[in-house]
């Protein structure tokens, strides 16, 4: 991200510590790339897949592999599993997998999605099969 996309925030913490603030009052800032595209928010599955879900996920798994110390956690199941099922090369798939058994990448979702409790059952069942381990490992 270039620089003039980080002003706002740079100038807000700038506002709350100023540059003569004591240094025991200093704020560790840390930036978790993640996503958050709703499902259905303001365009249809398909027009968000096509607009920017593929190439945020084919640039995520670019990243990922380009440097291990890099992190991203998945918010939307649902445009993961199309991108998974219609989208990612084998080899990406290979590479994706490799990032969650490292832990660089994961999947996340808010408690406020669950409508009933019961619900959160459901959410469990379907991200149990990613927290197997690599074949050989323990």
């Amino acid at each position: 991200m270039e620089l003039r996309g980080w002003l706002p925030l740079l100038l807000w913490l700038g506002l709350m510590w100023p540059l003569g603030a004591p240094s025991e009052s200093r704020l560790r800032v840390f930036v978790v790339p993640h996503s958050h595209m709703d499902v259905g928010w303001l365009h249809t599955v398909q027009e968000s897949m096509q607009a920017y879900v593929t190439n945020v996920y084919n640039t995520v798994v670019e990243e990922l592999t380009l440097e291990k110390k890099r992190r991203f956690i998945a918010v939307e199941q649902e445009y993961f599993r199309l991108w998974w099922d219609g989208v990612a090369s084998e080899e990406q798939k290979g590479q994706d997998l490799q990032f969650v058994w490292r832990g660089s990448r994961s999947l996340s979702a808010q408690q406020e999605i669950f409508t009933h409790v019961l619900d959160q059952f459901g959410y469990c069942s379907l991200t149990t099969p990613l927290m197997a381990s690599p074949e050989g490992s323990h």
